[in-house]
């Protein structure tokens, strides 16, 4: 299959036409072998899915959970056009009812847990 050049839409996300983002994009490797017979991976969100390409050179999001696909663009440059900078998720304080933190987690990163907060559980 042809490949592109992704420096374009590294650490941006697309936003779909009702809105929907997908990503933030990342480089891989390699995909899934899961992948329906005709795609190719070309990059991954941070979560496991992936971009993937068809032999028609569309571009569609692959969902590690579901295995399903959902076409983004009709061609490469149409992707490009769709993706933007990721934003910054700002988070208002008063907005937090509350939060845990591992605190293996928050020991590593120099952070105290307050004492009595319960230990993740186990599996």
């Amino acid at each position: 299959m042809k490949t592109f050049d992704l420096s374009e839409v590294i650490d941006r996300v697309f936003v779909s036409k009702s809105g929907d983002e997908f990503g933030p994009i990342r480089e891989s490797d390699s995909g899934p072998d899961e992948l329906p017979t005709g795609w190719e991976a070309i990059a991954e969100d941070s979560c496991g899915n992936y971009f993937v390409l068809s032999e028609s050179q569309r571009i569609a999001f692959w969902d590690h959970e579901t295995a399903e696909l959902e076409v983004l663009a009709d061609d490469f440059a149409a992707f490009v056009t769709g993706c933007i900078e990721e934003k910054e998720v700002e988070l208002d304080p008063s907005n937090v009812i509350s939060v845990w933190i591992d605190p293996d987690f928050a020991a590593e990163q120099g952070i105290s847990v307050p004492p009595g907060q319960p230990r993740k559980p186990k599996r």
